[in-house]
């Protein structure tokens, strides 16, 4: 039933005991670092930008020569680094430079809250250390309150398992045209051991290619949570797609372990365990994500939920669907070893159960009460209710989903009717690994109930590897469920134009990503009018 032994407790409990849990709440004094020099560019992981506000946005880098090496080809000493804002790309308009400090701490990465900006204006940024120039990033600053822009334009990616595929999506990404945002839902890295892959999702069947095996075992502790991010972030496809426009981050299950759910690890581990395990995850998630100093975490808690604002466009709220959530439903294994009598897993639903938890499901009710044109909700799980059936005709649906938790659905549909009723809500939403198109209904017991909103899963990067555009045994999908209009299983990202009257959505799928080289189309459009929350194929 526990998958550590008591040696691998004592291992995780000494590096995360009192004295490393100080990194936590601050940082620890060190000395700088005085003649830095490099023989190769520290450079090696590229650069990103992230939370776009009216007056600027973050932007990113990590210190290491040798990124993959425990140290990172770095002593235990802080570097000052150099960064540079233009409105150019040849740097000839700089309007902005500063210093930033790259912590031990703190895996000598690097997070600058750039302020002070231009809104709705481009800009370029780089950091220079010891005469090497980093890469040259651009992201755009948001609106300002009062501005309508012409166009905002979303992107969605997200399950972007390394070993069961080549990131050629995030290739194509990069050169799409003016992209203000990527909204990644998760999943970006997996925690799993070398060689194990992913499932294809179709029987037993596995994908893994041997030229892009994980690093090490299951990641646990918090130098390999490191070194996972920092083999993910090597991939020259992923830089340039952060390199390329602004992200906004949230996590999944897998930057800290499958299906987990608040302090309930999957297997059963210890509560306190695995507790010790969900801080070191999220520190690497902080430390390598574009995020403000806000998402900081404190142990093992950090604050994921929050808001992006594009003017009178649209406002993005971002959740979190993992931290505060109620145990999951059990599963059938799950019953048979009995966690069920240990507050492992659920055995049935109740009232009040949760995804979002009482204090985010209050803050969200607030942040839905807007002015803005289009109300977006982009978090991590599928909303919409859907039937499918197994071999022997029995009704099933999945437990780690909002399915899973009816109640709590009910509750976010009923919060939506009330607090954001013009009928301007777009669900994003992902972890499939599949693409789905639905209204949703404002009946949940009738899916041909009126629509209240409409929601866009999107398919994953790599995981499950290339698949195909109709899943096995998923022929009646569409029609068991009359308030879905469209599925695919193929690999890919969506972008989303938000205009003043209508919004528009392409769905971009590659024939292969198992091997470099696929090629990427359209495989659906949608428009969705103001007002009227209903899919309207193009």
């Amino acid at each position: 039933m526990n998958h550590f032994n008591s040696n691998r407790r004592q291992f995780l409990k000494g590096l995360m005991g009192v004295g490393s849990l100080a990194l936590f709440s601050g940082l620890s004094p060190v000395s700088s670092w005085a003649n830095v020099k490099f023989p190769i560019s520290p450079f090696q992981l590229g650069v990103a930008s992230g939370e776009p506000w009216p007056d600027g946005f973050v932007i990113w880098t990590r210190i290491a020569p040798y990124p993959l090496s425990v140290d990172g080809g770095m002593p235990n000493e802080a570097v000052e680094v150099d960064w540079d804002i233009a409105t150019d790309i040849e740097f000839k308009k700089i309007v902005q430079t500063g210093k930033a400090q790259a912590h031990p701490d703190l895996h000598h990465t690097v997070h600058v809250e750039v302020t002070s900006l231009a809104p709705m204006t481009r800009y370029y940024y780089r950091f220079r250390l010891a005469g090497y120039e980093s890469s040259v990033g651009t992201a755009k600053s948001a609106p300002a309150a009062h501005q309508m822009p012409e166009r905002v334009r979303v992107a969605v990616v997200g399950c972007q398992h390394y070993e069961t595929g080549y990131y050629t999506a995030y290739d194509y990404l990069s050169k799409e045209n003016e992209i203000d945002l990527v909204f990644h839902y998760g999943d970006y890295i997996y925690e799993g051991p070398e060689g194990k892959g992913g499932g294809r999702a179709i029987g037993d069947l596995r994908v893994s290619i041997p030229a892009r095996q994980h690093i090490g075992p299951e990641i646990q502790t918090l130098l390999q949570y490191r070194i996972r991010y920092a083999q993910y972030r090597a991939d020259p496809d992923l830089q340039a797609a952060h390199a390329s426009a602004p992200f906004a981050m949230t996590f999944d299950d897998h930057e800290v372990d499958n299906n987990w759910a608040a302090d309930i690890e999957e297997k059963g581990e210890k509560k306190d365990i695995f507790l010790l395990r969900r801080a070191a995850a999220f520190q690497a998630w902080y430390e390598y994500m574009p995020v403000r100093l806000k998402q900081k975490p404190n142990g093992p808690d950090i604050l994921a939920y929050r808001t992006l604002d594009y003017g009178k466009m649209l406002r993005m709220n971002i959740l979190d669907t993992r931290q505060y959530r109620s145990p999951i439903l059990c599963t059938k294994a799950q019953l048979e070893d009995g966690f069920d009598k240990m507050d492992y897993c659920r055995t049935e639903n109740s009232r009040n159960e949760q995804v979002l938890g009482k204090a985010q499901e209050q803050w969200l009710v607030k942040q839905m009460r807007h002015d803005k044109r289009w109300n977006v909700l982009a978090q991590q799980i599928q909303v919409m209710p859907w039937v499918r059936y197994n071999k022997s005709g029995k009704a099933y649906f999945g437990k780690d989903t909002w399915n899973g938790y009816p109640y709590a659905r009910e509750r976010l549909i009923e919060s939506i009717k009330e607090n954001a009723p013009h009928g301007n809500t777009v669900i994003l939403s992902g972890d499939l690994h599949q693409y789905f198109a639905a209204n949703i209904p404002s009946d949940l017991n009738d899916y041909k109930s009126p629509s209240i909103a409409t929601e866009f899963l999107t398919t994953s990067i790599t995981s499950t590897g290339n698949g195909q555009p109709t899943r096995p045994g998923q022929e009646d999908v569409l029609k068991l469920n009359p308030h879905i209009k469209f599925i695919n299983d193929q690999r890919g990202y969506q972008t989303l134009d938000f205009f003043k009257d209508y919004m528009r959505t392409d769905l971009k799928v590659l024939d292969f990503v198992e091997k470099p080289g696929g090629k990427m189309t359209t495989v659906a459009s949608f428009e969705v009018a103001y007002g009227k929350p209903e899919l309207k194929r193009i």
